[in-house]
């Protein structure tokens, strides 16, 4: 049926999400998807694709394709479109996971570009680093920001691409006009950045010809790397009495200086995912389980999992597309920086709640439900508004794709760790957890 399958084409960012999630599993699939992608990678400057030498694409169709020239003609579009802020640090991300599973004589794999030209991975692998460096370099706060080049690309250049998904305390809508950092996308552009210092690292014991180039562009990425961490304390974080959290990003006003989104997202729970929030400083520990503590507070979750947007903010509905929604992929992903700090407990939570809405819907679905309701249930209507101060029609609610990628992928691999269902003495045994962890592990729980 042609309209189950108008979704059946390479993205970047969703490509390599299922991709790494099921790498310990399925090696060859990240492999090949990263080779794809170096395949697509931008080449030159173009406005209409907003294509970027280095850049990875969003989306890639054929021009002829039925839904490539809906979307032209609705939207404007060229192809393919790389209209995509997270993808390239993903991509980079994922070319260093394979070498450093594989060695480093995945570099020399040998592809061709879109225009007939042979080149390895390690071409792609520096063309996309190039292309975060400048980004980087060229912003004054050092974060990686998104601004669409195409006036009718997509607003929002992120993994919540909705229209409507960036605004501030008060609800109004940010700035698209100018540069927009997302919390999470940091967080990826700084382990992209200490995955290829590390990347260099290696080179270097393996080349002694250019040991000295490398070994000082490993140091030069770890500065950056530094750099911004740093910025995302400063620009990101908001003291509350009650502890504090991330923004979910960034935007900026007509002179040009940021200002924070003070909104409470899930996005924050992606930092627990990163190298970014690693460490026992104690302001990184209280930085850590503050967010914690907000994600599982009743504002945050429910029976589902951890909403894409608080219940307390201006914006949310509780079938909204990303202001209300309970994505599994999401939800799997702060599962699995939880495991990494060690809060076990919780992490084995969060995947249970994913694993009962599989369970009670049948379904693999994009998104549950974000209310109050004692058991998971899918949004089956559909909502449109007109929105007459920002003169856009608006889909507020929306049912779930019934079958998603990166639901299937965050499933199974749960499923590959342990089966959150299955009796206690079925599971894989995980580490012993520490005490301190599990007091505090505790009392986020008693609390909901």
């Amino acid at each position: 049926v042609e309209e189950l399958r108008k979704y059946e084409v390479v993205f970047g960012r969703d490509s390599l999400r299922v991709a790494t999630d099921l790498a310990d599993y399925y090696p060859t699939l990240l492999r090949t998807t990263v080779i794809r992608l170096a395949e697509l990678q931008g080449i030159r400057h173009d406005n209409v694709n907003e294509e970027e030498p280095g850049r990875i694409i969003h989306e890639a169709r054929l021009p002829d394709d039925p839904m490539a020239k809906k979307i032209t003609e609705a939207q404007g579009w060229g192809w393919p479109y790389y209209g995509s802020v997270d993808a390239t640090p993903m991509f980079i991300i994922g070319v260093a996971k394979i070498s450093q599973k594989e060695g480093l004589a995945f570099l020399n794999q040998r592809y061709t570009d879109r225009d007939g030209n042979e080149h390895t991975m390690f071409d792609a692998f520096n063309n996309s680093l190039d292309w975060l460096q400048s980004r980087l370099d060229s912003n004054k706060e050092g974060l990686l920001e998104s601004r669409r080049l195409n006036p009718r690309g997509i607003e929002n250049q992120v993994w919540k691409d909705s229209w409507d998904s960036y605004f501030h305390k008060n609800g109004t809508i940010a700035n698209h006009e100018s540069g927009i950092a997302s919390v999470e996308v940091q967080a990826l552009a700084y382990d992209a950045l200490i995955d290829a210092s590390d990347t260099y690292e290696k080179l270097a014991t393996g080349d002694e010809s250019q040991r000295d180039p490398f070994q000082g562009k490993s140091q030069e990425l770890k500065g950056l790397a530094e750099t911004l961490k740093n910025s995302v304390t400063k620009y990101f974080w908001v003291e509350e009495e009650q502890g504090g959290y991330f923004t979910l990003g960034t935007d900026r006003n007509e002179q040009d200086s940021l200002n924070k989104l003070e909104v409470k997202t899930s996005n924050m729970g992606h930092l627990l995912n990163s190298r970014i929030l690693e460490g026992n400083n104690p302001d990184i520990v209280r930085r850590r389980e503050s967010v914690i503590r907000t994600l599982f507070s009743p504002e945050m979750i429910n029976v589902s999992g951890v909403r894409t947007l608080s219940k307390n903010e201006v914006r949310f509905r509780p079938g909204a597309y990303h202001n209300g929604n309970v994505w599994l992929w999401d939800n799997y992903y702060i599962a699995q920086g939880l495991e990494r700090h060690g809060y076990l407990g919780l992490a084995y939570d969060l995947q249970k709640r994913i694993w009962n809405v599989v369970d009670k819907t049948k379904k693999f679905p994009e998104y549950a439900w974000g209310g109050d309701d004692p058991e998971p249930k899918l949004n089956n209507r559909i909502v449109d508004i007109w929105d007459e101060k920002n003169q856009i029609q608006n889909r507020l609610e929306q049912p779930p794709q019934e079958i998603q990628a990166w639901t299937v992928a965050a499933i199974l691999a749960a499923k590959r760790k342990h089966n959150p269902l299955a009796p206690a003495g079925e599971r894989i045994p995980t580490k012993e957890m520490d005490p301190n962890k599990r007091r505090f592990e505790e009392e986020v729980l008693g609390k909901l």
